[in-house]
Parts: structure tokens; sequence; C-alpha cells
């Protein structure tokens, strides 16, 4: 039986072009993994491959297959549906692996070029073994990475060394003088301690007191580093200055006297930990405690309102997939948006925020298939403003019998 390509839209079969090859798809005995990505990469909808299911070499960068976990060409990614930016940079990958797999195989060949002299083998006969050591290493299942044994020998001489400690200790004077200037400028933690009008200008929080509340239970899951271009400190102000004034990263760059990456790096690792660490704040309040705390005013005009609800949305780039693309184009925006649903109780403290929804989703869907529901009691009220431009009190009210 002639081999065939199984993949979606290609017609290559076996006995025509002399380059092409074929090759079987990973047994799950062996490869499960590796199996599974190629599954998933050929995407064909209820398909389960048997023992004459082949995979031609055009789906694959370099044109043949690998069993090394780095190697681009561990799973298939070149398909009808790959599109063409994707496949360059495919490309520009895979030559750069080959130039790291060519480059570890002369580090190697230098370090074994002693040995071999020594157990008075040649080198070239050394370099003729390590290169099949190398080959059979890429066929089966190890990683040519992963070495740890190994040493390599470079051309680097004392001057070199002395060079690069220079430059390693120009470096930390660099650092230690960045973090006296901050310490020094406008921004420094000092200048917080006593200013409290400050510290709610720049993070949105009442007090020094609270800003070093959150510092300290943030500082819990993430650690200094010699390495770090700004302190702790300075790192939660800077996230804290985004989110509250929205800051452009290039403007934090400068005030920061750090590079556009640095503020990118720096705002995603914490946003990360402080969304883990400060989720649990979140909470829905007994009805006992809204009634003992609510306002006079709140309870003549709203006495069983437990919540006031809006949703709003935050801007997202545009989506390459065409389905998440229209799931997140808001008519309202005129953008592509993620969409959440928020919740206050009447003295103003966030009660509750769902989970994010495409730009596209309506509130009232957002509303009956989130988790909102589940918090609230019969004869309960519900607050959601007609208008944002409105005062709060001008709202329609909704009370769940």
């Amino acid at each position: 039986m002639p081999k065939s390509c199984c993949a979606v839209g290609c017609t290559n079969r076996g006995g025509g072009r002399s380059d092409l090859r074929f090759f079987r798809i990973p047994a799950e005995s062996r490869y499960p993994e590796q199996r599974r990505q190629w599954i998933a990469a050929i995407r064909r909808v209820n398909w389960v491959p048997d023992e004459n299911s082949w995979l031609c070499s055009d789906h694959f960068v370099g044109g043949d297959s690998s069993k090394d976990q780095l190697s681009l060409a561990y799973v298939p990614q070149i398909f009808s549906h790959t599109r063409s930016p994707v496949k360059r940079k495919l490309e520009r990958d895979w030559e750069a692996y080959e130039r790291r797999a060519k480059r570890r195989l002369t580090f190697s060949h230098t370090t074994n070029k002693d040995k071999a002299s020594k157990d008075g083998r040649s080198a070239d006969d050394d370099l003729f073994g390590l290169r099949s050591a190398y080959e059979n290493e890429l066929q089966g299942a190890g990683d040519v990475w992963a070495t740890k044994d190994s040493s390599c020998q470079t051309d680097m001489v004392g001057a070199d060394v002395e060079h690069m400690e220079e430059l390693v200790l120009e470096s930390k004077k660099f650092r230690e003088a960045r973090f006296q200037a901050m310490e020094g400028g406008s921004l420094s933690q000092s200048s917080f301690q006593q200013n409290n009008a400050k510290v709610r200008f720049y993070t949105g929080l009442e007090t020094y007191t609270a800003l070093s509340t959150v510092f300290h239970l943030l500082t819990l899951r993430i650690t200094a580093h010699h390495r770090h271009a700004l302190s702790l400190f300075h790192q939660l102000l800077l996230v804290l200055m985004k989110l509250r004034l929205n800051c452009p990263d290039q403007d934090l760059a400068y005030r920061f006297n750090v590079h556009q990456s640095t503020v990118c790096r720096i705002f995603q690792r914490w946003i990360r930990v402080m969304f883990c660490m400060m989720k649990p704040l979140i909470r829905w309040p007994e009805r006992e405690q809204l009634r003992k705390t609510m306002s006079v005013e709140f309870r003549k005009q709203f006495p069983r309102c437990v919540a006031i609800i809006d949703c709003f949305e935050v801007f997202c780039e545009r989506p390459s997939d065409l389905l998440a693309r229209a799931q997140t184009y808001s008519h309202y925006k005129s953008h592509n948006t993620v969409k959440f649903l928020i919740a206050i109780s009447p003295q103003g403290v966030i009660s509750f925020i769902s989970h994010g929804w495409g730009g596209r989703t309506s509130d009232k869907h957002m509303a009956e298939n989130s988790t909102f529901l589940n918090n609230l009691v019969p004869c309960a009220m519900l607050c959601w403003p007609i208008a944002a431009s409105l005062l709060p009190t001008v709202c329609v009210c909704i009370v769940l019998n």
C-alpha cells in the first residue's frame, strides 16, 4: 500500500518526489507525549491514527523529524492553516537551533581533543565518533543539551577574564548608584512615609501604613535579587503607578531610569503575585453586616440593596484567530475588549468580580452565567446604574424573589 500524507489538504504520496520522506505517527507505548502533540498539530476532528498513518517531511521544520524535545522538528508545525509570518519565524528559529547544535559539537570536540591525545587516538577519529554519538542522540529520546558533566575549553586568556571582572564590577557600581539616586529623588521611600497625600495620588492607597502592609504581604512571594534594576519597593511603586495613573511604559522607564522592557517584566511579575495574594480579599459580606454599616440616606432609598453591579471593558490586542476576534469585538467600544462583571457593596467595597468574557458578551448573559447569582438570597435588591454619567443612586433596581 503506497504511503500518503494524513495532513488536511496535503496530497503528497510515496513514489513521487525524491526528497520527500514519510514519518509514522509516534507509538502510544513509546512516545505518548509526542504522539499527543502530533495529533493536536494535525487538527483532524475525531481522528485516531493507526499503523498506516504517515506524515510527510513537508510539515517539519528542516524537512526531518526529531526526537529531541528542544528541536523545532519534534512536532510538525507547517500546514495549510499555518500563516506565512509564522513559517518565516520557524525558519529563523531553525537556523538558530542548528547554530547552537554546531556550536555544541565544536565545544565538545575541543574538550575531547585533549582526551584523545592522551589516549593515543587521533582527533579525526574522535570527531567521527563524537558526530556519530551526536546523531544517535538526536534520533533517540535524549536531550542534546542535557549533558551536565561536560566541560568546554575556550580561547579566553587571563586578560579577557580580568576584563569581564571589571565589567561586572562597573555594572555593580552603576546599579548601586542608581539605587542611591532613587532614594534621594522625589520617588524615594522616605518621601512617602510622612506624606499620605502623595501616597494617595501615586498608589490610590489612603496611607503609607496601608502601602507598607501591601508591600510586606507581596514580598512574601517576591524576593530581592542583586541583578534587579530596582529595589522591591520601587518595583511595587512602579506597578501601582501604572494601575493608578495609567502611565505609559516609556514614561515609567524615564521616571525610574530603566529600560522599557524592564518595566514590562516588572509589571507582569508583580501583577501575577498580586492576583494570587490579594484575590482572597474580595469576599461577599453577610446581610447583617451590610445592614449595620449602611448609611442612613442609602437605607432610606434602598433598604434591601446588597450590591451595585456593572460591567466594564478593558482594551486588548486584536487576536489573530478569527473566532476569538469576533468574540472579543465590542460594538460599544469599537475595539477588541475583555469584559468583566463587578459588584460593590453599598459601603463602596468591591465584593465580587467575574472572570473575563469577550467584549461581544451581553451584560445579561454575564450576570446569568457567572457565579454572581449564587451569592444572593431571596428578596435581595440589586442596583444597576443606567448611565455612567449619572449619580450612583440613579439606577435600575431589581428585587429577586
